[in-house]
């Protein structure tokens, strides 16, 4: 099998920014790196090389992609999903503290930047700070109150370093 080509990857500017995926090496990671870099493969060489794809090919219903991939995998993300929501959801909720939330995203966003990330999720974001699922809501109000200018919807974009 032909090794998958690379392509840079350079949407046009009306479409989001979350059309490039970024994969590989963490050499295609480097920050010398400008431009994220997408994987092209063909369908039907992928598919012979991935005994899950094989395997759902003839499901039904997402239980059944749910069965195999924890056959074969031994885990299934739906699941992994499913509990961290569940953890999330019930944590108790805290009084959001704009100033520490901002240092929070400085941190986080110092640390994206090193691994070459433009964007990510309110969801994401919710995470990473500890905050409730519950908090998400509150958190975006937040962060577009603070930094309108990083919100380009419905990503939060991740400025390069000054």
């Amino acid at each position: 099998m032909a090794p998958p080509r690379q392509q840079p990857c350079s949407p046009p500017p009306h479409e989001a920014p979350a059309a490039c995926a970024k994969y590989g090496t963490p050499a295609s990671r480097s920050p010398h790196r400008q431009r994220p870099v997408v994987y092209e493969a063909d369908l039907d060489e992928a598919l012979n090389r991935n005994q899950l794809a094989q395997a759902i090919l003839d499901t039904e219903n997402l239980h059944q992609v749910e069965q195999h991939s924890r056959e074969i995998c031994g885990f299934s993300e739906i699941d992994y999903e499913r509990n961290k929501a569940s953890r999330l959801g019930g944590q108790p909720a805290q009084k959001l503290d704009p100033e520490a939330v901002l240092h929070q995203l400085d941190g986080f966003e110092v640390d994206a930047r090193g691994r070459g990330i433009t964007h990510t999720t309110f969801r994401r974001l919710t995470e990473a700070f500890g905050l409730s699922g519950n908090q998400r809501q509150e958190l975006r109000a937040l962060l577009l109150d603070s930094r309108p200018e990083q919100y380009q919807a419905p990503l939060w974009h991740i400025p390069s370093g000054a």
